[in-house]
């Protein structure tokens, strides 16, 4: 946002901004922040201080959240909550807004506090002064007093020198579109800062898949070097009598063996023939295991690509199936086990037929093997990771099938692809929760997601 797109948008806000109280300020993620204000009970305040387009606006935010908790967050919790916003002004031809609040002290203290929104692309910030502009808090405090204009506690505040005069374009601004279009990347920021341990946990565990996954794959590939040993062993046990005893090497048939010249050569056959046991028995444990990490590796890359559209109760349904499956160690002395509701798979309705979706794996099974009939039809992505759809038809229309595999693709943050389709008798479950195997399927390829089903998927419910 320019200058000029900042100046217009303050003077849009500023009637249904002044003059309400300051309810919470919640930190949503790194970068965002939700304000509520008394008399704006439908749309509340919000500021994203992303580095590349950092903006405010005012937004219809129908979620609750609990806010991360950080010094800063505390501050304007104890500093701001409950204040009245007296003025709220942007700074002329520069991109920094200012609310003035008041704030009544338990003791009756009447005090006067300063938010200044600084929207520079590449430094945004948040900051709080007092009535003469000494800093209180700093969203982003400055790493030394070296800077240029340093944001410390304790410093008074300056404005940066005014830009050269100039004439922006304005373009027509979408207070709720700003967030819309923000949303998405607001919520995976949340999910990703307040689930942290979870990320970090899946992620580390894949990596750790792949590498015991290649090790494995080393093994099998230096053992099978050795089940030559076999033909080697048979080789001496041709040569007694040919081959000197004590001797260091020999050659048969344009093979090169190596002999202990200690032994007899009996023992040197029965040296190779143990490699070659051993050899062969490696290879087997090692595709075993290799096998066994492979089928891991597809379940938490699976489990990966779910969480990045999911929301907090559906990250708490994966926590708890980490926990049941003993990934992770239980939270309570007494084993928890995940809410009734963190469990039951979304429905919409379209021209009668009820379609249903999960976002987790408890909920794809929930979803697939308690709800669905055998008679009913499940859709998936191809070779790829995405959400259990089940449409609650014996036979559905070519366009409902259209709309679960758009629901399919959707799930998956994906615009287009190929999804399978088969009667829900013919899929069966795998080890690992939300992973199963067609026995028969159909395919199609979706080249568009169409906006009605965008739309439909907005209705869905528990």
């Amino acid at each position: 946002m320019n200058p000029s797109e900042i100046q217009k948008l303050v003077e849009t806000l500023r009637p249904s901004v002044i003059d309400n109280h300051l309810c919470k300020a919640t930190l949503l993620n790194k970068t965002d922040f939700i304000f509520t204000l008394s008399r704006e009970r439908k749309r509340r305040l919000f500021l994203s201080l992303e580095n590349g387009s950092p903006f405010l606006t005012l937004a219809e935010i129908n979620s609750s959240f609990s806010s991360l908790v950080t010094p800063f967050q505390g501050l304007l919790k104890r500093e701001l909550d409950d204040g009245l916003i007296q003025d709220f002004y942007a700074i002329k031809n520069d991109r920094i807004i200012v609310l003035k609040i008041e704030k009544v002290t338990d003791a009756y203290q009447t005090l006067t506090r300063y938010l200044i929104i600084e929207l520079i692309p590449s430094h945004p910030n948040v900051i709080l002064t007092d009535d003469q502009w000494m800093i209180l808090g700093v969203y982003k405090p400055s790493q030394s007093l070296e800077e240029k204009r340093p944001f410390l506690r304790g410093l008074q505040y300056h404005f940066p020198e005014p830009l050269p005069e100039k004439i922006f374009p304005v373009f027509e601004i979408h207070l709720q579109k700003l967030f819309d279009d923000h949303e998405k990347k607001a919520l995976l920021g949340r999910s990703k800062e307040k689930y942290k341990f979870l990320f970090h946990f899946v992620k580390a565990r894949i990596d750790s898949l792949k590498k015991k996954i290649e090790k494995q794959g080393e093994d099998i590939a230096k053992a099978q070097g050795k089940l030559v040993d076999k033909d080697k062993g048979n080789a001496i046990l041709s040569s007694i009598g040919i081959i000197a005893e004590g001797s260091s090497s020999m050659t048969y048939e344009g093979m090169d063996i190596e002999l202990n010249p200690q032994w007899s050569l009996s023992d040197n056959a029965n040296a190779y023939f143990k490699s070659y046991r051993k050899s062969k028995n490696t290879i087997k444990k090692a595709a075993e295991q290799q096998a066994l990490a492979q089928s891991e590796l597809q379940y938490f890359s699976f489990l990966s690509g779910q969480m990045e559209t999911l929301d907090d109760e559906d990250l708490d349904g994966v926590v708890a199936e980490l926990e049941d499956g003993g990934y992770l160690p239980q939270t309570k002395v007494q084993k928890r086990a995940p809410k009734v509701k963190a469990i039951h798979p979304y429905f919409f309705m379209v021209d009668g037929v009820k379609i249903g979706f999960g976002k987790n794996n408890l909920q794809n099974d929930c979803l697939t093997f308690k709800f669905a009939q055998p008679s009913h039809f499940f859709f998936h992505l191809k070779n790829d990771h995405g959400a259990h759809v089940i449409v609650f038809s014996d036979n559905p229309s070519d366009a409902i099938k259209t709309t679960a595999c758009e629901v399919a693709l959707l799930l998956s943050n994906k615009t287009d692809g190929e999804v399978l389709m088969a009667q829900k008798k013919l899929v069966k479950k795998l080890d690992h929760p939300g992973l199963v195997r067609l026995e028969k399927y159909q395919s199609f390829y979706i080249k568009k997601i169409r906006p009605e089903t965008i739309e439909k998927m907005k209705e869905a419910h528990r």
